[in-house]
């Protein structure tokens, strides 16, 4: 009686180990994250990207059109781009950023002409490389080639209720008139392939000049306070 009640403790036992080895196989890495971290994150990305115009930079290959096609693929909403991301996607010339003739002279001035809309509402654009489509080295041919996608761009939540953001890999490439406009700005500091998902690494800032210094969060009310970053 003895021994068959040790040989059920010890099939007991082995359940258990291959349980653990199990969830170790799926789990490898100790520190990784519960399930409801990584849909939390998620969950502020959409938030994000719902609620203001993101600017996202990083260097070359840190994961930024991958963190743009992760927030596209996770709204699973239609959308416009100046390059295809999935299936939902409406690429769309940055031409149409546009209030057509008017300028901020006629904003001034009450001469503001009717022009013909070309986004439906509730939709957002999202600009790929904006620092070689849009660069701050080019202000003022810029100017010249899209003299009203600044004023778009200020009014694109109270013409269609969208935002718009935009990638590069440096905050200062991208033309001054739009990145003084951001209201969310997402340094992707690096990206790292866990063979069956990627982790994505990056500070978000809501003022420009701490996104623009770079600044690290540290875990201080009187930091967020003065200089508004956050893991």
């Amino acid at each position: 009686m003895r021994i068959m009640f040790m040989a059920v403790i010890l099939i007991l036992i082995i359940i258990a180990v291959l349980f653990v080895l199990v969830r170790l196989k799926v789990k490898p890495n100790e520190n990784v994250e519960s399930d409801a971290y990584w849909d939390e994150q998620n969950a502020w990305l959409v938030s994000e990207f719902s609620r203001c115009n993101v600017i996202v930079f990083g260097k070359k290959g840190s994961g930024k059109d991958l963190t743009f096609s992760h927030v596209i693929n996770l709204r699973g909403v239609k959308h416009y781009a100046n390059m295809p991301y999935n299936k939902l996607t409406t690429v769309m010339g940055l031409d149409s950023l546009s209030v057509g003739d008017n300028t901020f002279e006629d904003f001034l001035n009450d001469t503001l002409t009717k022009f013909k809309p070309v986004f439906n509402d509730e939709l957002d654009y999202y600009i790929s490389d904006a620092g070689v489509y849009l660069p701050s080295q080019y202000d003022k041919d810029l100017d010249k080639r899209y003299h009203s996608m600044p004023l778009f761009y200020a009014l694109s939540r109270q013409l269609h209720k969208m935002n718009i953001h935009a990638n590069l890999q440096a905050l200062g490439r991208l033309w001054k008139k739009l990145r003084e406009q951001g209201d969310g700005f997402l340094w992707i500091r690096k990206t790292v392939d866990m063979d069956t998902h990627f982790v994505v690494h990056a500070i978000s800032y809501d003022r420009y000049e701490s996104a623009e210094r770079r600044l690290l969060p540290v875990k201080d009310k009187q930091y967020g306070a003065t200089y508004g970053a956050g893991i």
